[in-house]
C-alpha cells in the first residue's frame, strides 16, 4: 500500500497517509499481542529463581481483588509458611491469576473464591476453591482442552494456559467439585520446580 500510495496524486496521498498509519500502529499492537500468547503458550521457555509462593498469591489477590468486589465476590485465603523453591514467578503468577479469573466467572455475587497453600512432603500444594455451580461430570474430562469453555466471557484458553505452565514445572493441575458444591483446582509442585 505505501508502493502504491507513492503514484497517487498528493490529495489522495495525504487523505490515505493517516489511514495506513493506524493500520502500522494495529499491526503492530496484535503482533504484540500474538507474541505474547506465544510465550505464554511455549511451557518450554521457563525462566526459573527462587520464589515464596505466598508473596506470588498476595500479589494475585491484590490483582484481582477490586474485580471481586466489583462482583461481590469474597477473596479468601489461607497460607501455610512454606520454604522458598526454584519456579518461573511470571509464569506461576499467569496460571494463578487464570484459575482465580476463571473461578470470578463461575461465582455468582455473594459468592467467594478461596486460596490455599500447604507443604506436602516434598511438594507443594496450592488449591483454588470456589462455591460456585462446580464443573459438570460430563465436563470433567474436557475442561483443560484448548478453546473448551462453558462460560460466555471466556475464551477456553485460561485453564490450558495454566496446565501449560504446571506441566513445564514439573507439577500437576488437577479439577474437581467440593462436597458442599463449587469447583477446586489443585496445584502440586515439587520444591524442585524449576530444575530442569
Amino acid at each position: 500500500m505505501e508502493e502504491d500510495l507513492g503514484g497517487v496524486p498528493p490529495e489522495l496521498r495525504n487523505r490515505l497517509g493517516p489511514r495506513l498509519e493506524i493500520i502500522h500502529g494495529e499491526l503492530h499492537r496484535l503482533k504484540t499481542i500474538v507474541e505474547r500468547f506465544l510465550r505464554l503458550a511455549s511451557p518450554t521457555a521457563l525462566d526459573p529463581e527462587q520464589i515464596q509462593l505466598d508473596r506470588i498469591v498476595g500479589q494475585v489477590c491484590e490483582l484481582m481483588r477490586p474485580e471481586a468486589e466489583s462482583r461481590g465476590v469474597e477473596l479468601r485465603v489461607k497460607l501455610e509458611t512454606l520454604p522458598e523453591f526454584m519456579a518461573d514467578p511470571v509464569r506461576l503468577m499467569q496460571a494463578l491469576l487464570n484459575l482465580v479469573i476463571n473461578a470470578l466467572q463461575a461465582v455468582a455475587n455473594g459468592g467467594w473464591i478461596e486460596i490455599r497453600t500447604s507443604r506436602r512432603g516434598e511438594k507443594v500444594w496450592l488449591q483454588v476453591a470456589d462455591n460456585g455451580p462446580g464443573i459438570a461430570p460430563e465436563k470433567l474430562g474436557s475442561i483443560f482442552e484448548p478453546y473448551f469453555t462453558t462460560k460466555q466471557e471466556g475464551h477456553g484458553l485460561g485453564l490450558w494456559i495454566a496446565q501449560q505452565i504446571i506441566a513445564a514445572h514439573l507439577g500437576t493441575l488437577e479439577a474437581g467439585n467440593r462436597e458442599g458444591g463449587g469447583a477446586v483446582f489443585t496445584v502440586t509442585l515439587p520444591l524442585t520446580a524449576g530444575e530442569k
